[in-house]
């Protein structure tokens, strides 16, 4: 994808096409340091049942998505995980699926869908209120959050 004045996802299509990390860092400007997220996202997969359906807001380079299939794979499980993003992503990446083009206020599913949620870096370029909305449709009644 190349740049267009009528779409601003090209931004994230060539940053995930560069194969660029996902990182969390903490502490203060200069002395940044990552901070390891991949305990926690275990720690929230491994509480979903066996065949769990989950979607992964903003899933950029799979990376939260994987941690479910790892999860899913360390509880002796399976889950079907599907990642959405705003940038032009391949179809799919390992175990799970990606889908790309999907804006998070107009997601492409039917209504209580997905079993869990989960979103480490993203949702916050979108508008909010609409995207949290659109969640709750596409999640199934009861369903477990986690961002």
């Amino acid at each position: 994808m190349t740049q267009s004045g009528t779409d601003a996802s090209w931004h994230w299509s060539d940053y995930w096409r560069d194969a660029k990390p996902e990182v969390l860092t903490t502490g203060p400007a200069g002395g940044r340091r990552p901070f390891e997220a991949r305990t926690l996202w275990l720690s929230f997969f491994s509480e979903l049942a066996p065949g769990s359906h989950v979607l992964d807001l903003a899933t950029g380079g799979g990376q939260v998505a994987g941690y479910a299939c790892e999860a899913a794979r360390l509880g002796e499980r399976a889950f079907e995980v599907v990642g959405v993003d705003y940038a032009d992503l391949p179809l799919s990446k390992g175990p799970f699926r990606l889908v790309g083009g999907v804006r998070l206020e107009q997601l492409p599913f039917e209504a209580a869908t997905f079993d869990a949620a989960s979103s480490q870096f993203g949702i916050e370029y979108a508008d909010r209120r609409a995207a949290l909305a659109e969640l709750a449709r596409v999640l199934k009644p009861g369903a477990p959050r986690c961002s």
